[in-house]
């Protein structure tokens, strides 16, 4: 994920579709990379991030696909 002002990567945040949870594998001030494991169901959400303090950014539409539908 590109962006500004998401943190130092000492004080990382979450990553979130909905209240589905992403693993953080790095995080820094303009660049987070997150692992995305395998939902209990596939949908169409809103990704957002969540900062060390709470605060929350703005929402986009995301959606979690089964990998089978990417052919």
């Amino acid at each position: 994920i590109d962006g500004k002002n998401f943190g130092p990567a000492w004080q990382p945040g979450k990553v979130f579709v909905d209240d589905f949870e992403f693993q953080v594998k790095e995080w820094g001030e303009e660049k987070i990379i997150v692992i995305q494991p395998h939902p209990p169901r596939f949908f169409n959400g809103s990704l957002y991030v969540q900062k060390y303090d709470g605060r929350e950014s703005n929402r986009l539409p995301f959606t979690i696909r089964n990998p089978g539908e990417l052919q």
